[in-house]
């Protein structure tokens, strides 16, 4: 599936045209009415097509400014899917029959996915809303192959949606934040659950449902680790483990030093000050839930199930370590100012502009400040 667009670079100037090449389109018509596109702000950018679907000139232009115009949406032609191109419904497809399932369990949310996606076309615009909507169909049917597949497997399994499991957010499109009432709700239903049929739940990732909306939401950066920390602090576990493709948080980067080494432990204030400088560990408002329940994360490796992994807690032994990772940040230039005059004045860092500043060392006479390098 395609979404083609040119939108405005944010001054005014379009990006180039897609190349020109061969595409069929198909007719255009609405979804049902909650799948309709709703007003939103301006997004620069483009969105292309997947490889191996084929091109077509998008002559996409900005209507009013707080929409973006799309032309027409690429849908995978039936001859594209029988010749074998990697089109994303014919490698879900294929994907579910080497599993050995049923393709019933995604089949409505395919239907219901291009009737979106025709309904987007037809007003041309893609706004926040219509947008949430739309990268929520992955997780939602991710899930399910999972939850067929374990319980084909003899592992008795149950799928949740986070936005009926009861993921309650702002309406913050793409960047919402949990509410408090969340947790009372996740904790009421997977308890009962529980109770009346146990199973393993396998919940979709980084979805909630907008509180005054009622529309799915999602929660932006790091939003799969929060659903995980959301859920373990509603349960009140032990521990909460996040499964990623390294042996945990590393002493620095392995791709500049091949001789990086797992750290053991670590608390939340460093892993969200890692985390701020780059390095590739649980985005900071991820580990909230966690930070706020008193509730170790554990940071384990897919590939290596073996390794024990990073274990980030509120507080560890100093003695031990005090070091604990070194970040590379690239691209910076550090700047120093020296003045006696600074000696006793007030509103001296409030006149140093510091919309590009990355980091901010004040003493008593001595301001060194560090800036990205443009």
């Amino acid at each position: 599936i395609g979404v083609v667009c040119r939108a405005d670079a944010g001054d005014g100037r379009p990006h180039p045209q897609l190349p020109r090449g061969e595409a069929r389109r198909r007719p255009l018509r609405h979804g049902q009415d909650h799948q309709q596109p709703s007003a939103g702000r301006r997004e620069g950018g483009e969105l292309r097509r997947p490889q191996g679907v084929g091109n077509q000139r998008a002559r996409c232009h900005q209507g009013a400014p707080s929409q973006v115009r799309i032309d027409f949406v690429i849908l995978p032609s039936p001859v594209a899917c029988k010749s074998g191109l990697s089109v994303p419904w014919f490698a879900l497809l294929r994907t579910i029959d080497e599993l050995g399932l049923d393709s019933s369990i995604v089949s409505g949310f395919l239907d219901e996915l291009e009737q979106l996606l025709k309904g987007v076309a037809m007003m041309k615009e893609l706004t926040l809303r219509t947008r949430d909507y739309l990268v929520s169909f992955g997780e939602c049917m991710s899930t399910r192959i999972f939850a067929a597949y374990l319980n084909k497997l003899g592992k008795k399994a149950r799928q949740y949606d986070a936005f009926d499991l009861g993921f309650i957010t702002t309406d913050d499109f793409t960047n919402a934040d949990i509410l408090e009432a969340t947790y009372p709700a996740v904790a009421k239903r997977l308890h009962g659950d529980w109770i009346d049929d146990p199973a393993i739940p396998v919940v979709t990732g980084f979805l909630g449902k907008g509180w005054k909306s009622c529309a799915v939401t999602t929660l932006g950066r790091g939003g799969s680790d929060l659903t995980a920390t959301t859920i373990g602090k509603a349960l009140g576990l032990r521990e909460i483990q996040v499964w990623k493709d390294v042996d945990g948080v590393l002493t620095c980067d392995p791709n500049i030093y091949a001789n990086a080494v797992p750290v053991p432990y670590l608390t939340f204030d460093e892993a969200a000050e890692l985390a701020y400088f780059g390095a590739q560990v649980l985005h900071p408002q991820s580990m909230r839930p966690a930070r706020e329940g008193g509730i170790p994360v554990r940071v384990k490796n897919s590939y290596n199930r073996h390794a024990p992994g990073t274990v980030i807690t509120k507080t560890r032994d100093m003695r031990k370590s005090i070091l604990t990772s070194i970040v590379l940040k690239s691209n910076i230039t550090m700047l120093d100012i020296v003045s006696t005059r600074m000696l006793g004045q007030y509103g001296f860092l409030a006149k140093v502009n510091n919309n590009s500043l990355v980091a901010l060392f004040p003493y008593s006479y001595t301001l060194s400040f560090i800036v990205r390098r443009f």
